[in-house]
C-alpha cells in the first residue's frame, strides 16, 4: 500500500431522517479500497432514565467511565498565585532591561547574537525582545545572504562551522527568512553524503538535527541530513547505555575499534568502502565519548531529549523548566538570563492560576463537573491547548476547547444515533425554537454553546465592529457533520478505509473548529481576505489537524476503541494492509512527518497547535487521561503548579 496523506477536500455532509431512523448517504472514496463491516465494540453501559422526546424513556446509555480529575475545585480555588505581587513584576522589568542590553552590545560576534537568541527561545523569554530579534536576525540575513537571496545556488559570504551554520540556519528560518538547503553542501563528500568526520562535531550535529525538521518538501538534503543525525545519535546513544550497564567504559570501546583496525592485515587497507566504514564508525564513537562527559554542556540530555521530540515539534513553553534546568548547568550560564527565566515563568504561572479559578466558577465547567463518569476530564488540558493565547482571550479558547471535548463525548459515548441527527438538525438549522424536541442534556449543551459564540461575537463586535456569528457557527455545524459520520460508522458496523477516515477525521479532531475561532480573537485587524481562506480550511489549518488527528490516535486508539469509537488510522491501515499494530503506528508516524513538511512548507501560522498536539499525545493520552502518574500528570503540575525556586 502506497501511503500518503489525502488531498481530497472535507465537504458538508447531512443526514436525512426517515421515519424516526436515521439514513446515511454511501460514503464515497477514491481508493480502490472497499469499507468493510465490523461489529462495534461492547462497553460497559449505564442505565439511565432521561427525559427524551416524550420526556419518559428510559435509555441504556454508554458510559466513558473517566476517573475523577486530580485538580478538582477545591484545588484549584487554593491556589493563591504568590507570585502576583508589585515587587515581582517591578524586578522582571528590571531584569529586562539588563537582558535587552545585551543584546544592544555593537562588539558582540554574530555567532554569540545566534546563541543568545536560541537560549531566548529555549527558557521562554523570546517573546520580550520579539522586536530586537528580528532586527538582528534581518541584520545577520543580509550580511550573510545578500538582499536576494531566491535562488538556491546562492553563496552565503561567510563560511561557518556546522554548529554555527546550522544555528543560524534555523533561527532564520524559524522567524520566515529563506534560507536555501544547499547552505549544508560544503559538509558533504564527492558522494553527496554528509562527512563522517562530522562525528567529531556533537553540538555541530544535534543543531543539523534541529535545523533538518525545518525542512519543506522536495529538499532532500535536509531529509537526508535528518537520516546521518538520527544514525549517528541512535548508535551512539544505544552503545553508550549498553556499556553503562555493563559498568565498563569508552576506554573499552575505544580499545575495541583499536583492536578492529589493527586485525584484518591481509585486508586492502586502500580500500575506500572500508576506510568509509572505519570514519563511520570513529564518528559514532566519537558521539558515544561526547555522551560520556556530562560537563560537556548537558550534551547527553540534549541529545536524549532531542530525539523524543525536536524543538520544532514541541511547545517549547511547556518545556522552559526543563531547559532551565539544563541551562543552569551549563559552565557558561548567564545569572541574569537564569534569573529573569525563573521569575518570568512563576509570574506567567501565578497569572494562569487566576485564570484557571475564574473557569472553575464558569456554569459550564461546574455542570459538568459533576458527570465526570460519561465526560472526559479535559480541564486542565483546554487550559494546556491555549498556553501560547494571552488574557482574557485564552478564558473564552479554553471554553471552546471544553465545549468541543463534551460534544465529541456525547457523539461517541452517551447519546443515541436517532438524538445525534435530531442534534444535527437543530444546529445545522441553528434553530433555538426547535430545541424542544430534543432530551434536556441537549437542550442544555445546545444553549451553552449559542451562549459561547455569542459571547465571542460580542467581544469582537465591541472591539473591531464585526460581525462574525455565522463564521463561528459553521465550524461548529462542520465539526458536528463529522462526528455524525463517525458515529453512523460505529452504530452500523463499518469499517472505513484509511483514506475515508482520514478525509473525515481532520475535522472531527476539532482543531479547525478551534483554530477558526481563535483566530478572531487574537488577530486584529481581522482581514476579509483572511476569512475567505478560514472558510475554506487553507492547508495551514488541514496540515495542524492532520497532525494532531494522527499523533491523538497512536496514543488513545486503544482506550477509544474501549469505550466504543469508531476505528481510528492505526486499525483502518492494519486492516488494509495486514500490517501488524507496531508497522501501523510507524506508517502513521511517517504521516505525520509528511504533515509537518507540507505545514512548514505552507508557513508557521498555525504550528504552535500542532506543537500543542504533537506534545499532548507524545507520552499517551495527556489530554484524557492526566489523572494517571505519567509524564503528562508531571507536566501539568510543573507548569501549572508548582513554582520554580
Amino acid at each position: 500500500m502506497q501511503l500518503a496523506l489525502p488531498t481530497k477536500p472535507h465537504t458538508n455532509y447531512t443526514f436525512p431522517c426517515k421515519g424516526g431512523q436515521c439514513v446515511s448517504k454511501p460514503c464515497t472514496c477514491t481508493s480502490s479500497n472497499v469499507s468493510k463491516k465490523i461489529m462495534p465494540c461492547s462497553i460497559k453501559a449505564s442505565a439511565t432514565t432521561t427525559p427524551s422526546f416524550d420526556q419518559t424513556t428510559t435509555i441504556c446509555r454508554r458510559c466513558g467511565n473517566y476517573k475523577p480529575s486530580l485538580w478538582d475545585f477545591d484545588f484549584i480555588q487554593s491556589l493563591n498565585g504568590a507570585y502576583m505581587g508589585e515587587c515581582y513584576v517591578k524586578r522582571a522589568s528590571e531584569l529586562k532591561q539588563q537582558v535587552n542590553r545585551m543584546l544592544q552590545e555593537g562588539a558582540i560576534e554574530q555567532f554569540d547574537q545566534l546563541e543568545l537568541i536560541d537560549n531566548f527561545q529555549n527558557l521562554g523569554i523570546a517573546p520580550h525582545f520579539q522586536y530586537k530579534i528580528k532586527q538582528i536576525l534581518e541584520s545577520i540575513y543580509q550580511s550573510n545572504y545578500g538582499i536576494v537571496c531566491a535562488t538556491a545556488t546562492h553563496q552565503p559570504k561567510q563560511i561557518k562551522n556546522l554548529h554555527a551554520k546550522a544555528l543560524e540556519f534555523g533561527l532564520l528560518r524559524q522567524h520566515g527568512f529563506h534560507v536555501p538547503q544547499e547552505i549544508f553542501d560544503r559538509f558533504k563528500n564527492e558522494k553527496g553524503d554528509f562527512k563522517a568526520s562530522l562525528g567529531d562535531d556533537t553540538k555541530g550535529l544535534l543543531q543539523l538535527y534541529e535545523a533538518s525538521f525545518l525542512l519543506t518538501e522536495g529538499e532532500s538534503s535536509l531529509e537526508l541530513a535528518r537520516e546521518f543525525t538520527i544514525s549517528i545519535f541512535l548508535y551512539g546513544i544505544i552503545i553508550f547505555f549498553v556499556l553503562k550497564s555493563f559498568n565498563l567504559g569508552v576506554k573499552c570501546f575505544r580499545r575495541y575499534y583499536i583492536h578492529v583496525e589493527t586485525q584484518n592485515d591481509d585486508f586492502n587497507r586502500e580500500n575506500s568502502q572500508w576506510n568509509e566504514e572505519m570514519k563511520y564508525r570513529r564518528s559514532q564513537h566519537d558521539v558515544i565519548e561526547k555522551l560520556n562527559n556530562i560537563d560537556d554542556d548537558n550534551l547527553s540530555s540534549l541529545v536524549c531529549r532531542a530525539l523524543e521530540l525536536p524543538r520544532h515539534c514541541i511547545l517549547l513553553h511547556a518545556n522552559v523548566r526543563w531547559f532551565l534546568d539544563a541551562y543552569g548547568r551549563r559552565p557558561d550560564m548567564n545569572p541574569t538570563l537564569f534569573e529573569l527565566t525563573k521569575l518570568d515563568f512563576n509570574i506567567y504561572q501565578a497569572n494562569v492560576q487566576q485564570e484557571l479559578k475564574h473557569i472553575s466558577r464558569h456554569d459550564l465547567y461546574l455542570y459538568y463537573a459533576k458527570r465526570k463518569s460519561f465526560y472526559g476530564n479535559t480541564d486542565m488540558s483546554s487550559f494546556m491547548y491555549n498556553i501560547y493565547i494571552g488574557g482574557h482571550e485564552r478564558i473564552l479558547a479554553t471554553k471552546i476547547i471544553m465545549l468541543g471535548t463534551i460534544l465529541d463525548d456525547k457523539f461517541d459515548v452517551y447519546a443515541t444515533l436517532e438524538e445525534l441527527q435530531l442534534f444535527c438538525d437543530v444546529i445545522q438549522r441553528w434553530d433555538l425554537e426547535s430545541i424542544e424536541k430534543l432530551p434536556i442534556y441537549m437542550q442544555t449543551f445546545f444553549v451553552a454553546l449559542n451562549n459561547n459564540v455569542n459571547e465571542i461575537a460580542y467581544h469582537i463586535l465591541k472591539q473591531q465592529g464585526v460581525v462574525i456569528i455565522p463564521h463561528l457557527r459553521k465550524t461548529w455545524v462542520d465539526l458536528c457533520e463529522a462526528y455524525m459520520k463517525e458515529a453512523i460508522w460505529y452504530n452500523n458496523g463499518v469499517q472505513p478505509s484509511l483514506e475515508e477516515y482520514l478525509n473525515n477525521a481532520w475535522i472531527s479532531v476539532a482543531v479547525p473548529t478551534f483554530l477558526y475561532q481563535v483566530y478572531f480573537l487574537v488577530t486584529n485587524p481581522i482581514e476579509k481576505e483572511a476569512i475567505k481562506y478560514l472558510d475554506e480550511y487553507h492547508n495551514i489549518i488541514r496540515w495542524s489537524s492532520m497532525i494532531t488527528r494522527l499523533a491523538d490516535d497512536i496514543a488513545t486508539a486503544g482506550d477509544e476503541l474501549e469505550r466504543g469509537d469508531v476505528s481510528k488510522s492505526i486499525q483502518c491501515y492494519m486492516n488494509e494492509t495486514g500490517a501488524s499494530d507496531q508497522k501501523a503506528q510507524k506508517a502513521m508516524r511517517l504521516l505525520i512527518w509528511e504533515a509537518w513538511k507540507k505545514l512548514n512548507t505552507d508557513r508557521i501560522s498555525s504550528i504552535n497547535l500542532a506543537r500543542v498536539g504533537q506534545s499532548m499525545y507524545q507520552y499517551g493520552d495527556g489530554f484524557g487521561c492526566q489523572h494517571f502518574e505519567t509524564k503528562n500528570k508531571d507536566r501539568i503540575m510543573s507548569m501549572l503548579f508548582d513554582p520554580i525556586a
